[in-house]
């Protein structure tokens, strides 16, 4: 059934952003990386691009955690907006929601100077409680989300997929430590499947409300 025209501008609108919100970040990422004198993407968290005395750490924090972050809320408030089944629906957009707001804090309080994880700022401290509090929130999130929408088994079965992928970054994460060269790498893995997930989302709102503007011009 076709919705609303004003409701299908809305998610179109919100999906869009998640996209602009994801590619953007990836884009900085790769750029920042570039500029900063020896960075390293397999030892190095990305929040190191934005951390306090960092050479580009305005931009990354307001042009690439921030985008990204507020992206994420877009797509939860589409989910919402396009609520299949109205209560387990919203439940999962406050979920999407919850995570970007994780991001949206961590990139207002930047961590310290090499991200460490002792004698912490009390920005880092909330840096580090709100991007890990998002990082565990993703692989439920996702889960969630397959629980409810039910569709096609190859589509159910790519986001449990990217789902233990986070999870099993997630578990490297904690395992390697900090300190480790390739804690990088994981946390790109995992920045990586949570992206393919919204991207995916995205994509999927879109198609669904330039489906029901077409439908909707059919009926009319």
């Amino acid at each position: 059934m076709p919705g609303h025209p004003i409701q299908n501008i809305l998610a179109r609108s919100l999906a869009l952003l998640t996209l602009i919100g994801t590619l953007g970040f990836w884009s900085l990422i790769l750029v920042i990386a570039a500029l900063t004198p020896d960075y390293s993407h397999t030892s190095q968290f990305i929040s190191e691009m934005g951390a306090t005395a960092a050479p580009y750490a305005g931009a990354m924090n307001l042009f690439g955690i921030l985008p990204f972050g507020l992206g994420i809320v877009a797509l939860g408030i589409c989910l919402m907006v396009r609520a299949l089944h109205p209560l387990q629906t919203r439940v999962g957009g406050l979920l999407v929601i919850g995570m970007g707001i994780g991001f949206v804090l961590a990139a207002f309080n930047s961590c310290d100077e090499g991200c460490r994880f002792t004698d912490m700022s009390q920005a880092a401290i909330t840096h580090n409680m709100a991007a890990f509090g998002a990082f565990f929130l993703a692989p439920p999130t996702v889960l969630w989300t397959v629980f409810v929408s039910r569709r096609t088994l190859n589509l159910a079965f790519a986001q449990v997929t990217l789902a233990l992928a986070m999870i099993g970054a997630l578990t490297a994460m904690m395992t390697l430590g900090v300190d480790h060269d390739l804690i990088g790498l994981a946390q790109r893995v995992f920045i990586l499947a949570l992206s393919v997930w919204l991207v995916t989302m995205a994509s999927i709102g879109l198609k669904a409300a330039r489906r029901n503007v077409l439908e909707a011009d059919a009926v009319d």
